[in-house]
């Protein structure tokens, strides 16, 4: 027989509301970069478009490479 337990509020740990949002805020982030300028840099059909995305994208690549303050 298994045994079913119920979780227990004053026995189990709170989570911090932002040790959830933290990193569901940097994935949309990353989703929203992937979306709005690497797929039109590599499958648009409009060369003008495939030009504009591709300048974003070297523009954040190159802050990224930059050193902090």
């Amino acid at each position: 027989m298994v045994a079913i337990h119920s979780l227990d509020p004053s026995t189990c740990s709170t989570i911090r509301p932002e040790a959830v949002m933290v990193p569901l805020l940097v994935l949309f982030l990353l989703l929203a970069l992937l979306v709005g300028v690497v797929l039109p840099a590599v499958w648009s059909r409009r060369p003008e478009r495939r030009t504009a995305a591709r300048a974003v994208l070297r523009l954040l690549v190159q802050a990224l490479r930059r050193p902090g303050p």
